[in-house]
């Protein structure tokens, strides 16, 4: 083996902490965008909340698309 893990169906999860580095917001603002339905929900896990990196990626791509299209 190699090493390197195999692909597979497992998706990347992002934590609360990452979305505010990726946004550059506080993790207040991304509560306030998950109540609001700019952020998909997240799944709870011991306490802490996690956001598939694919659903959000998504949802970024239909507020560009939508902005897009308003401009």
């Amino acid at each position: 083996m190699n090493g390197k893990p195999k692909a597979g169906p497992w998706k990347r999860k992002l934590t609360a902490r990452l979305l505010c580095d990726r946004y550059n917001v506080c993790s207040r603002t991304i509560d306030r965008w998950v109540q609001s339905g700019l952020l998909p929900k997240p799944m709870t896990v011991n306490r802490r909340r996690y956001w598939d990196e694919m659903e959000v990626e998504q949802r970024d791509q239909e507020r560009m698309a939508a902005a897009n299209s308003a401009a």
